[in-house]
């Protein structure tokens, strides 16, 4: 089974490409969905983020982490093991299932590394300006947060030499869906080679 990656920044328009490649067939691990389910109360992290942090409210953790590099660096340290054992368990059930290819979707994959172990990587792209129009929309931001959660990733530009395939947002939601059903019909041919195509 092929396992790509699919990534963007925040506000890029990622998750609603997993949905439409959910939609059309093809199994979707979501980090995002991992990581939630371990910081909830009994989850796997939930112990351990409450002994570094004192607290599992997600906002709560968000200004922890704005407000010093290091707790970033510590919760991702208790948090990327765990969800990378659940991520490959889930993959080997579709694996299971006979699936040719999946999607292991998360933000951040060309950040920590992880782009490595895929057979490809899969970058979804969006204006600055409709980044932030989304963001604050989906999560009541002003436009100053929005820019600075940005600003925190690394730019689609120095993504770019790590992604084998590109899906600019820069449209509207139908012209976003022909364009991911055009990049799963490459995935869907890549998938049968021995070898990356690109």
């Amino acid at each position: 089974m092929k396992i790509y990656g699919l990534t963007g920044g925040i506000g890029s328009g990622k998750t609603t490409v997993a949905k439409f490649l959910a939609e059309l067939g093809v199994p979707v691990v979501d980090a995002d969905e991992i990581a939630r389910e371990l910081r909830e109360p009994g989850g796997a992290a939930a112990d351990a983020i409450l002994n570094v942090f004192g607290t599992l409210d997600r906002f709560q953790l968000r200004r922890l982490l704005s407000e010093d590099p290091e707790n970033k660096r510590k919760l991702e340290a208790i948090l990327h093991p765990l969800i990378r054992e659940e991520s490959s368990q889930r993959l080997q059930v579709f694996k299971s299932q006979g699936h040719e290819l999946a999607i292991y979707e998360a933000a951040l994959l060309i950040e920590t590394g992880r782009y490595q172990d895929f057979d490809g990587i899969i970058l979804v792209t969006s204006p600055i300006d409709d980044r932030i129009v989304r963001l604050a929309k989906r999560n009541n931001w002003n436009e100053s947060q929005a820019r600075q959660a940005i600003q925190l990733q690394m730019t689609d530009e120095e993504k770019y030499p790590f992604s084998q395939w590109i899906i600019r947002n820069d449209g509207t939601v139908d012209a976003l869906s022909k364009k991911t059903s055009q990049v799963l019909d490459e995935l869907r041919i890549a998938a049968t080679f021995p070898f990356p195509l690109r």
